[in-house]
């Protein structure tokens, strides 16, 4: 579990697909569309753990 939430089971798929459905009509919207800006870096955490994701992070704001 992470901040109290399941990492596996029905519990977990069900908030998946919600969160999944809400991103897709974020995206879809008309007024503000979810979507990354040409010049945003995407942080990609599916194999990173905390401590790699902060350090990404830092690496990129120590190129600025």
């Amino acid at each position: 579990k992470q901040i109290g939430v399941p990492t596996e089971g029905v519990a977990f798929e069900r908030i998946l697909a919600d969160i999944e459905a809400r991103d897709e009509a974020d995206s879809r919207r008309a007024v503000a569309p979810l979507k990354q800006q040409p010049d945003a870096l995407l942080l990609d955490t599916t194999h990173l753990n905390i401590e790699e994701s902060v350090k990404k992070v830092l690496d990129w704001y120590a190129k600025i």
